[in-house]
């Protein structure tokens, strides 16, 4: 079947968001109902067989998707699909769980709700409105009578129409990859935090400069690397987390490139040097405050982009409660910084990166910017 089209509807202040899985025989329409949850959002009117599923994540890059689908299945959860929609002719694709055999859809939010397994409350309930069935049970009567068939014949020509074609759904696999691994001692990790800091700038302000060359074609502003390198010294060793390693998140997430990131999607999207989505901003920017960190300004600006140095005091901030939340293990706490402190899993593909970055940085010591970066 051919894929849908999100089309927009208002309905008294609340925004709903109807896809329409177009078949070669029938329309279905499907409601997205955002941000709902099991005390607001579902009605005690509709059945649980209503739901079709809940939509956990949306991404443009299918392997991101089906990183989330196994990370799903990995903690237990069945059911679990990537769906392919259409929006604004460009294509998404949705990470879904469906009802399970012994668990309803309720029962399930009220889980993802507790747990928030991809880490970025985001999600939201699949909704059947309108079913085809009942469409064709509405048929006048009279319309029946002028068909000279039996009641039985009927029935089995309705059936038939009824029947749509299923939504193309690629079915979730938590397949092995192949991760290229990277020879790192974590006892490296503290290499930066008591070197001079004149020699720290002298290595880490050119490997920043290189990074975004190699990776946008162009040169930073003059000084701009020096002004980052200061920054995120500054603010890893006010948390007291490892230097090498809060920049290697950095140089990982965007190599240093101040720009919304590709999970560009909706209203809580990744954005900055650290790449950290709007409601992970909030969260963070609410827990200084109660924290007492000073210097902050009175609320959380629309977008971080125009303040680098609130970007790295917030990133060394949550890399702080990442580094808490894994008890001080450095593989653990760099796969929290990407999935978050709920998930106590180690992503080998990206801690693998992360300590590719940090031997890059290591080798600096020896080398030159040029030499000691490793190209993509």
């Amino acid at each position: 079947m051919g894929l849908g089209s999100i089309i927009q509807k208002t309905f008294a202040g609340a925004a709903l968001y109807t896809l329409l899985a177009v078949g070669a025989n029938a329309v279905l329409p499907y409601t997205l109902e955002a941000g709902v949850t099991p005390e607001k959002g579902i009605s005690q009117k509709k059945p649980e067989s209503t739901y079709c599923g809940i939509v956990l994540a949306s991404t443009k890059n299918e392997t991101y998707a089906k990183i989330n689908a196994a990370r799903l299945m990995s903690m237990g959860y069945d059911n679990v699909s990537i769906q392919e929609v259409m929006k604004n002719n460009e294509k998404f694709y949705r990470t879904i769980v469906g009802p399970q055999e012994h668990m309803g859809l309720e029962t399930i939010l009220a889980r993802v709700k507790e747990e928030n397994p991809l880490g970025n409350n985001d999600f939201f309930m699949l909704v059947n409105e309108q079913r085809q069935e009942e469409k064709e049970e509405e048929k006048p009567r009279q319309a029946q009578e002028k068909i000279k068939v039996s009641k039985k014949e009927t029935k089995e020509t309705h059936r038939k129409e009824k029947k749509a074609p299923e939504k193309k759904i690629i079915p979730a696999k938590a397949k092995k990859e192949t991760v290229r691994t990277v020879s790192f001692d974590p006892g490296l990790d503290r290499t930066l935090d008591n070197m001079p800091i004149n020699q720290y700038l002298s290595l880490i302000a050119p490997y920043i400069e290189t990074a975004y060359r190699t990776n946008t074609g162009k040169s930073m502003e003059p000084g701009r690397s020096t002004k980052l390198a200061r920054y995120f010294y500054r603010d890893a060793k006010a948390e007291g987390v490892p230097v090498l390693a809060y920049i290697a998140h950095i140089a990982t997430e965007s190599n240093f490139k101040n720009v919304k990131g590709d999970l560009n999607l909706g209203t809580n999207y990744s954005e900055g040097l650290i790449q950290m989505r709007k409601l992970t901003q909030k969260d963070v920017f609410n827990w200084m405050r109660k924290a007492g960190k000073g210097y902050l300004p009175a609320e959380l600006p629309e977008s971080i982009l125009d303040d680098e140095s609130l970007q790295s005091r917030m990133g060394a901030f949550y890399f702080k409660k990442c580094w808490i939340a894994a008890g001080g293990n450095s593989r653990l706490a760099t796969s929290m910084y990407n999935a978050g402190t709920g998930n106590h899993y180690i992503q080998e593909k990206y801690v693998s990166k992360v300590e590719k970055r940090k031997l890059e940085m290591v080798n600096l010591i020896t080398q030159p910017a040029d030499k000691a970066y490793i190209k993509k």
